[in-house]
């Protein structure tokens, strides 16, 4: 696996980079480097996106932006979404230090604060990580997000050795006494979950590394069992890592209020509450339905200290 250089040799003395996943709109997330360009003093920025959907044209990108390269072929809740943040974060942290901070992104997110605020919260309470994560237990209420997640996580394919292909179909098995020889959690690693989105500082991305690098059998039931890889894999990793002190936040502002699997696009009328949210980002944004939220927020923007 190869990635493309380090963005800037400034990345390893800067307060923040970026990590951005993502696969289509290429106007929108060549809008969005320029304005986390103009807010954070251009800031070195790690790009994995898929190719294989469509090509941004990483020739228009400015010099502190960096595409990983060759890409992972990535879908909605696959484990390339995993690995293609893995390959953008080796970018960020493979060349020196890195920088002091990260945060995740999709091209469909967007700032709301400027870098000042975003950089006192983020240091605020010493905190290593903010990130949405709760404990998925067997215990869960069914039809709860943690009941969903134990569908997600905690059961495990069984393929009985019936002697005709057509019946060789795995059975989805919750049982502990037979997941403990299937699923690679213990006492000492416990599964965790939550939002994909989230913030995190060198400590905590070299952490996330290490055992991508290191333990194969969680990468590999990531790859090949679970669900909704993305809302789970790093959660675990982190909160799983005893020295590391994480904060049950995330700092997104999403809409999740007309229900079902994606978070609703946001418009003007949203852009009141968002902004007394007090949170660095949201999303989801659609450049192409509105153009006017995104205009709106440049303005507040620019009203605003423009980086550290």
């Amino acid at each position: 696996m190869q990635a493309e250089p380090s963005p800037s040799q400034a990345s390893t003395e800067a307060a923040i980079g970026f990590v951005l996943v993502t696969y289509k709109n290429p106007d929108q997330l060549l809008r969005l480097v320029h304005t986390l360009n103009r807010v954070y003093g251009d800031p070195p920025i790690a790009i994995h996106h898929d190719f294989g959907q469509c090509d941004p044209g990483a020739a228009r990108f400015p010099a502190n932006v960096a595409f990983v390269r060759p890409h992972t072929t990535t879908g909605w809740g696959t484990f390339g979404v995993c690995e293609g943040t893995v390959r953008a974060l080796e970018v960020l942290y493979g060349h020196g230090e890195g920088p002091r901070w990260f945060t995740l992104l999709s091209g469909c997110d967007y700032p709301l604060q400027p870098a000042a605020t975003v950089l006192a919260d983020l240091e605020r309470g010493g905190y290593d990580a903010h990130m949405t994560h709760t404990r998925i237990q067997r215990n869960a209420a069914a039809g709860t997000w943690e009941g969903i997640c134990v569908d997600r996580y905690l059961r495990a394919p069984l393929t009985l050795p019936w002697p005709l292909p057509p019946w060789r179909r795995p059975l989805h098995v919750r049982q502990p006494l037979i997941t403990r020889f299937l699923l690679p959690w213990s006492r000492t690693l416990q599964c965790y979950a939550g939002s994909q989105w989230f913030s995190a500082n060198r400590r905590a991305a070299r952490a996330i590394l290490h055992s991508h690098r290191e333990d194969q059998r969680l990468r590999e039931f990531y790859a090949h069992t679970a669900r909704v890889c993305d809302e789970s894999y790093f959660h675990t990793i982190l909160a799983n890592t005893p020295s590391l002190k994480l904060h049950n936040h995330n700092w997104r502002y999403i809409d999740w209020g007309t229900g079902g699997a994606h978070p609703r696009v946001l418009g003007s009328e949203d852009m009141e509450t968002a902004l007394a949210s007090g949170c660095h980002f949201a999303r989801k944004f659609d450049q192409a339905q509105e153009r006017a939220v995104l205009d709106a927020l440049d303005q507040h923007l620019n009203t605003s200290h423009r980086h550290p």
